[in-house]
């Protein structure tokens, strides 16, 4: 199963995990909205998952932001729901408390997660990129996925403060 995970925004964070490999990348989409979203579409049927997650959002302080992300969910839904794939939407919290972080700041989390797995992210530390790993850690284990249980020490490890 290769599953794609997304943290949406001009600067999409993704993760696609494929089998034993993981690929993490920030690409930074174009300002105009037609082409931003015509992109972010591509990229999508490029990867071409089996499983997409990404990071739902309920609340955003500006209406510009509200929106486009309304625009990015609406996309992947209706990829997703057109390839007969499985979306899933994972909460903020659910992926911070994942790793211990659910009053950590977004960037003590990515710091903590990058020196976790160093392997991962090499060239590659935005918040975006980063959140996008945790979301798509937090998939495979909502998903009884195996390739969880080869990242699971590690996660333990970053909870407990090791």
């Amino acid at each position: 199963m290769k599953l794609l995970s997304l943290d949406f925004g001009r600067s999409l964070g993704l993760a696609v995990f494929n089998g034993d490999k993981v690929y993490v990348s920030d690409v930074y989409l174009p300002q105009e909205l037609g082409e931003r979203f015509s992109t972010f579409s591509r990229v999508i049927r490029e990867i071409e998952p089996d499983v997409i997650a990404y990071e739902k959002v309920c609340r955003h302080l500006g209406t510009e932001a509200a929106h486009q992300y309304g625009a990015y969910e609406g996309i992947t839904l209706k990829y997703a729901h057109e390839n007969n794939i499985k979306c899933v939407p994972i909460y903020v919290m659910t992926a911070k408390a994942l790793f211990g972080c659910a009053k950590t700041s977004k960037e003590a989390m990515k710091v903590l997660i990058v020196n976790a797995f160093p392997g991962v992210f090499t060239g590659v530390e935005t918040h975006n990129a980063v959140d996008a790993f945790a979301i798509g850690l937090t998939c495979l284990k909502q998903l009884g996925d195996e390739r969880y249980e080869s990242y699971r020490d590690t996660i333990n490890n970053v909870v407990s403060g090791k």
